[in-house]
């Protein structure tokens, strides 16, 4: 499906506006604004709850499946998330929230109640809870504890999967969940820096606005959160799931060149890209020699990797770089082939949690964008003998490093491996990377990316 149609089509069948957005009650509009009903349901009964960080949050007309992502993205405009937990009670769907500080908890409750998340649907009622504490059993769809670090195989919040993700504040590209404003203005007149599409949208008073189908104008005070229907553009794609985030029409998709089998194969491309984004597939064109299509998480991922690996000299040949202007994401399975090494010429790399890097908020952060250089940083791997490290280059072929440096871990007790591996050139650094990144030490696979450090 062509994915600027099917926005369209989604847009058009749930409302262009973009969720959520506060409008007048009483509206003719055929929902249940209509005569008044939604105001006596809004009513709150917490004016005797002392103010909490936990928020109880209650979905009125929700025509769409209420979760974690979608109460992720609506909340997390405020300030940090703790934990969601969703339910339904008496056919009602509900979720309660924890946030961070209760400054966050008290500005989430003035300025989303009332709001509906998607067009003329899923009201929202937001009250103070009686709780003290959150607690959530496990991570899954409908529950979800941000702060231990659990995984949750396949099931893990796809918002969490942009490298991007942390600050909706001045997000310039374009996100699923919309480029948000200063969550400080958000007494009523939500800031918005322009991400959708160009529209910029600020105090509440919103420019005519083009969000792929639809305009808004007038003084409603709408939070900006157009382009959220179906989660991020396309159902099933996933946030940072390669495709165009929000109306960010960049491609995901980029065709590399200089791959001599059979020195490649998709497994150490993968090595090699995995340091600039989540990487969801690659595969190997049977009607190119030495191309390969590699579909990146997000746009921001393939700039990453076209501004620091261009003409990246690898094996005796220059890599380049294109970006697909034809394709957002990858859609159909490509023709599937055996490669000179044995290995298939297509893998995808969705559910890779071990080995994509901007996963989460906290991956994200600590994976700085490094330009290749001669000195790779090594990690994920207890303390270990040198000799087992040489050993990981020796068998497969890759020069040996000429220092290695470990680096005091920031817990000790737990014996991490952490350091440094010198080489002579960027070009031997870069073969190791490729060839010995995620290869197992004792019971892990350790990690490897450039590193900014000098001898």
């Amino acid at each position: 499906m062509d994915y600027d149609h099917g926005m369209m089509d989604q847009q058009q069948e749930r409302g262009a506006g973009g969720p959520p957005y506060k409008k007048p009650r009483g509206d003719n509009n055929g929902s249940m604004n209509n005569g008044g009903v939604m105001d006596h349901l809004l009513e709150r009964g917490d004016e005797k709850i002392p103010p909490n960080h936990i928020l109880l949050f209650t979905i009125f007309n929700a025509k769409f499946t209420i979760n974690v992502e979608v109460i992720y993205k609506v909340c997390s405009i405020v300030g940090k998330v703790k934990k969601i937990v969703c339910f339904e009670r008496m056919n009602i769907s509900q979720a309660m929230v924890e946030f961070e500080t209760l400054e966050s908890a008290s500005k989430a409750r003035s300025s989303l109640h009332g709001c509906d998340i998607y067009n003329n649907c899923c009201t929202m009622k937001v009250e103070y809870s009686k709780l003290e504490t959150l607690n959530v059993r496990a991570n899954n769809e409908m529950n979800w504890d941000f702060d231990d670090g659990a995984d949750y195989e396949g099931k893990r919040p796809v918002i969490l999967n942009s490298p991007d993700y942390g600050s909706y504040g001045g997000y310039s590209g374009g996100m699923g969940a919309s480029s948000m404003g200063s969550a400080g203005s958000m007494g009523g007149n939500m800031g918005h820096t322009g991400g959708m599409g160009g529209g910029n949208m600020g105090g509440g008073n919103m420019g005519a606005s083009n969000l792929g189908g639809g305009s808004m104008g007038g003084n409603q005070n709408k939070m900006g959160m157009g382009g959220m229907a179906d989660m991020g553009g396309v159902t099933g794609s996933g946030y940072g799931y390669g495709m165009a985030q929000g109306m960010d029409q960049r491609s995901c998709v980029m065709l590399v060149y200089g791959l001599e089998p059979p020195k490649w194969n998709c497994d150490k491309l993968f090595n090699l890209l995995c340091q600039y984004g989540n990487v969801n597939k690659v595969f190997f064109m049977k009607n190119k020699p030495n191309t390969a299509m590699v579909e990146m998480g997000t746009p921001e991922g393939v700039d990453n990797v076209t501004r620091n690996l261009h003409d990246l000299f690898v094996f005796g040949e220059k890599l380049r770089f294109d970006v697909s202007k034809k394709h957002l994401r990858i859609e159909n399975r490509p023709l599937e082939f055996q490669l000179e090494d044995g290995s298939s010429s297509v893998k995808e790399f969705y559910n890779e949690r071990n080995m994509n890097r901007f996963m989460t908020p906290d991956m994200a952060r600590k994976n700085r964008i490094i330009h290749p250089s001669k000195v790779l940083h090594f990690f994920n791997i207890l303390k270990t003998d040198d000799s087992v490290l040489e050993n990981l280059f020796t068998k497969v072929g890759a020069t040996v490093p000429i220092q290695i440096k470990w680096v005091p871990a920031k817990n000790e007790a737990k014996q991490q491996g952490v350091g440094l591996m010198y080489f002579n050139t960027t070009e031997e650094a870069t073969e190791g990377l490729i060839l010995v990144n995620h290869q197992q030490v004792d019971t892990r696979n350790i990690k490897l990316c450039y590193s900014p450090a000098k001898y």
